[in-house]
């Protein structure tokens, strides 16, 4: 009985139950779509072809390519020999041949020999063929019934070619016998029900004019017959093939060819040669496969794990916080030597506090392996402050150093230090934690120079689980040869226990050996075991997945410091002082204008009529540019007190741009300070007169903005010096020594400073500044006190700083009063009371120097008179000339003029009787110190100046 299997792969299979030994098999075919079909040759051997979707035979198919197996048993494939080598399994062909005259006339003869020529020549000597064809008379009887044909049995080609140019010679007949020559093929085929491989080969045109017996016979003999193979060759005209011829191959698992001319015979030939060839002899050997099924425990892995940013396991690294290289308070560290012997690692569970005792666990590491070392890497941050300090590296290093050196008595040649900027494999700064996870120090653990993987500090198994325990429980009738369990993920072996004979109950994997920086990362395990039996079968069976959750936790956010928000102040203590200023300042008889413009500019103060003028007083006035601002003011004062005195107002401009050639807007601006004066201060037109010009008679220079600004002005003349007098006034001033304090911000953040603001309150909370910034603070801020206000100040006991700090992470951490600068302040009615001297400063500043002049003007020497006369009657006043210039120009050129400046005013007060004394300082500071603000032109004219100060004590 011939099996067909059709199909993909895996290919149907059928009983062979009539066949004695015969097996159920299932053949799969693993090397595509194709259809097989097999004959039982003998146990353990069947005779296989495979042909593919087209129908063409399959050529050179190994073993590898092939699966049989019969119910649950697996067939190992022995060998797969190609048929036409194989000199064992004979072809047994039964071909009948359709020798009728019609063939003659159709001229297929000679074509057809010709085929059968080459047909047979490939026949191997152990094959058998038995020829069939028609014969006009009964040469033989099948149960009685006459056959007009002819048979010839011979595995001699010339012998079966002979034969047959007989029957296509003489033996031509007349009538056509198909179905009593089949019926002879299919008779001689059941007579040799000893011998396998039959194959059933028709050439007809399929006619059956003169038969007795019907093709139903045929089909009856069929179903009696021993297994055999059905191919025809379909030689007609026609485009379908014959009814009856394709009913027969198909019934038996052939095929059929048509041949609608004679010139197709010969490639047919080869066709059916090539299937009857192309077919293989399949040893193989059923046994009992071993059998059985793995189990492991547990079936879930719980790990947790603390990682780097990045997600890799923390290794052995220790963080500080930010600009500190002090081991952090947070980590477990033991008082003396004494406490190390106490220390168990086993009794931490907990994988904070393991990373807490991470310098812990290595010196108990070093002390228990002498030939251990350690390389310390100290690592910075990009942060501004840690960027480049390899110092802080160092320092870094050293503090690991330090402790297992002192406290755990590890030889310091085993500790070796090195410092860098960042680590060679940094956290990105970008990320909000990526600064707090470079400022470290790194350990490595050495031997031989080599690094020593360390026990997993930063990874555990939730419930104590540190091993799987695979257990195999498997059947192996044949006995075990070998054996191997592996745990994979991903397609990968991670770890493999191998061995022969008997399986044990249970083997133990080690998580550590599967390695903790690959399990937290992987989704689940699976256990696979492999038995090979003593039959050489092999058995593999998995495991139930064994599943994998992870918790990771990123460990810099654990372990980031709080944050610092502190200041300092330097100094930490100031003093304030009342001191009774007597003040003459020189009058700056002008009035300065916008560009283009002619009205009188806000900065100047103006009443609204008359009667605000009654109650004003210009002796309290405090400083120069108060009392410039106050200009017109001072002026109709004076013009009011002086009633004989008259002014003359000169507008002038820049004579450039848009003011070039306009005398018209001089004129205009002359006419708005007549105008003020006239109407507010009610002075008589006629002491008034007015003038115009382009550039003053003394201009600046006009190639720059700031001698443009100065040119565009009104000069008030008199030659009354009771008008253009110095203005003098008395009042109360507080000084210090400390022109200025410092606050030192003292904040640092794990995250880093988003924003920061530093509030400078008095005590009572009386604001004075608000400083403020974004990203880290400067080193320090400088507060000018004087901006601050010392009166203001020296209400205060103290000033204080109150700081506040936002991280890159939105937390708001506020420290108040984080830092204090006590004030000590001395009152001069105090002063008075315990009959000590109070400080009296006389402050005189000499009219001012026209631009980059040092010569000194003729109404500077009343005022030089009334310095001499005050400094000879003050015994014990110091004095002090300074020289001040404006910052237009070079520094180093400004610098001399004021030197000069000073040197020459101290040289006219000698001249004019001034008594020499030791407390004469004499110095010039030019554009430095401003002692008014540049940015405006009456600033400008102000600075250059010579102030003359005698500084003395008074009694009352």
């Amino acid at each position: 009985m011939k099996k067909t299997l059709p199909g993909l792969l895996l290919l149907s299979f059928f009983s062979l139950a009539s066949i004695a030994g015969a097996e159920d098999l299932k053949v799969t075919f693993t090397g595509g779509d194709a259809t097989a079909t097999y004959q039982y040759l003998e146990e353990n051997k069947i005779l296989l072809s495979v042909k593919d979707s087209q129908g063409n035979p399959i050529k050179g198919i190994i073993p590898q390519d092939l699966q049989l197996t019969s119910g649950l048993k697996r067939a190992k494939i022995i060998s797969v020999e190609p048929l036409e080598i194989n000199k064992e399994v004979p072809l047994n062909l039964f071909m009948v041949f359709d020798n009728s005259y019609s063939m003659k006339q159709r001229q297929a003869v000679e074509p057809l020999l010709s085929a059968l020529k080459e047909f047979f020549g490939l026949l191997r000597p152990i094959d058998d063929v038995y020829l069939v064809i028609f014969s006009n008379k009964s040469e033989m009887a099948l149960d009685g019934r006459p056959l007009h044909v002819k048979t010839f049995r011979s595995n001699d080609k010339n012998a079966l070619m002979n034969f047959i140019k007989a029957g296509y010679g003489k033996g031509l007949t007349d009538s056509t016998y198909l179905y009593e020559a089949l019926a002879a093929g299919i008779n001689l085929a059941g007579e040799a029900s000893e011998k396998q491989n039959k194959f059933l080969m028709v050439f007809s045109d399929g006619e059956d004019i003169n038969s007795k017996m019907g093709k139903e016979d045929v089909f009856r003999m069929l179903e009696e017959s021993a297994e055999l193979s059905a191919f025809a060759v379909d030689y007609m005209p026609q485009e379908s093939t014959d009814p009856f011829l394709t009913d027969l191959t198909g019934r038996l698992g052939g095929s059929i060819w048509k041949a609608r001319s004679a010139a197709e015979l010969v490639p047919i030939f080869k066709a059916f040669s090539s299937t009857l060839l192309q077919r293989y002899v399949v040893n193989y050997r059923l046994s009992d496969p071993p059998t059985g099924e793995l189990s492991v425990e547990p079936a879930k892995i719980e790990l947790e794990a603390l990682t780097l940013l990045d997600g890799t396991l923390l290794p052995l690294y220790v963080f500080f916080g930010p600009g500190k290289s002090d081991l952090p308070s947070m980590y477990k560290v033991f008082p003396t030597k004494a406490h190390t012997a106490f220390f168990d690692e086993k009794a931490i569970k907990n994988l904070k506090d393991r990373h807490l005792n991470t310098l812990n666990i290595v010196g108990s590491l070093l002390r228990k392996n002498p030939s251990y070392s350690l390389r310390i890497v100290g690592c910075t941050s990009g942060e501004k402050y840690e960027k480049g300090m390899e110092s802080l590296s160092l320092a870094r290093a050293e503090a690991i150093r330090a402790y297992l050196k002192d406290i755990w008595e590890i030889d310091p040649a085993r500790l070796r230090i090195e410092a860098r900027g960042l680590p060679q494999n940094p956290a990105q700064e970008v990320l909000l934690e990526g600064p707090a996870e470079n400022q470290r120090v790194e350990i490595t653990i050495e031997s031989g120079g080599q690094a020593v993987a360390m026990p997993a500090l930063s990874v555990r198994e939730k419930n104590g689980a540190d091993v799987l325990e695979v257990r195999p429980k498997v059947a192996a009738p044949n006995g075990i040869s070998a054996w191997e369990i592996s745990i994979r993920a991903e397609e990968r072996v991670l770890a493999t226990q191998k061995g022969t004979g008997d399986l044990q109950s249970f083997y133990l994997f080690a998580l550590a050996d599967l390695g903790w920086d690959q399990l937290v990362y992987l989704p689940e395990l699976d256990a696979r075991i492999k038995i090979t039996d003593g039959n050489d079968d092999i058995f593999e069976a998995p495991a139930p997945v064994i599943e994998i959750s992870s918790s990771r936790n990123e460990a810099v956010k654990n372990f980031i410091e709080a944050p610092a928000a502190a200041a300092a102040f330097e100094p930490s203590e100031i003093t304030v002082e009342e001191i009774t200023t007597i003040e003459s300042s020189p009058m700056l008889n002008y009035v300065f204008f916008g560009e283009g413009q002619s009205r009188i500019p806000d900065r100047y103060i103006l009443f609204k009529d008359r009667a605000e003028t009654r109650s004003f007083s210009f002796d309290k006035i405090e400083g120069a540019m108060e009392k410039h601002r106050h200009l017109l003011n001072i002026m109709g004062k004076r013009l009011k007190a002086n009633p004989q005195a008259s002014i003359r107002v000169v507008g002038c401009n820049a004579d450039s741009l848009e003011e070039k050639g306009r005398v018209d807007i001089s004129r205009e601006r002359a006419s708005a300070v007549k105008d003020y004066l006239e109407v507010v201060w009610g002075i008589a037109p006629s002491r008034i007169t007015i003038e115009a010009r382009g550039l003053p008679a003394f201009p600046s220079p006009s190639r720059h903005e700031e001698g443009r600004a100065e040119n565009r002005r009104v000069e008030i003349l008199s030659d009354f010096p009771e008008i253009l007098d110095s203005i003098a006034s008395t009042y109360v001033e507080y000084v210090s020594p400390s022109k200025e304090i410092k606050v030192i911000p003292q904040m640092a953040a794990g995250y880093g400073i988003e924003r920061w603001k530093i509030a400078i309150n008095g005590e009572d909370g009386t604001g004075f500044t608000s400083l403020s910034g974004a990203g880290d603070p400067p080193d320090n801020l400088i507060l000018n006190l004087k901006e601050l206000g010392l009166k203001k100040i020296a209400a205060q006991k103290a000033i204080v700083a109150d700081v506040e700090l936002v991280d890159r992470k939105g937390n708001i951490y506020k420290h108040s009063a984080a830092a204090r600068c006590n004030v000590n302040f001395t009152a001069t009615e105090s002063r008075k009371a315990q009959k000590i001297g109070y400080r009296v400063q006389e402050s005189y500043a000499l009219i001012l120097f026209d631009f980059g002049s040092d010569k000194i003007s003729g109404r500077n020497r009343v005022l030089s008179e009334r310095v001499v006369g005050r400094f000879n009657s003050l015994p014990g006043a110091e004095v002090k000339i300074i020289g001040h210039t404006d910052t237009t120009g070079p520094e180093e050129v400004n610098l001399a003029l004021s030197e000069r400046r000073a040197k020459a005013v101290h040289s006219q007060l000698k001249k004019l009787g001034m008594k020499p004394a030791e407390a004469i300082t004499v110095t010039g500071v030019g554009p430095y110190d401003p002692l008014y603000d540049n940015a405006l032109p009456e600033g400008r004219a102000l600075n250059r100046t010579v102030s003359i100060y005698i500084e003395y004590a008074a009694m009352d």
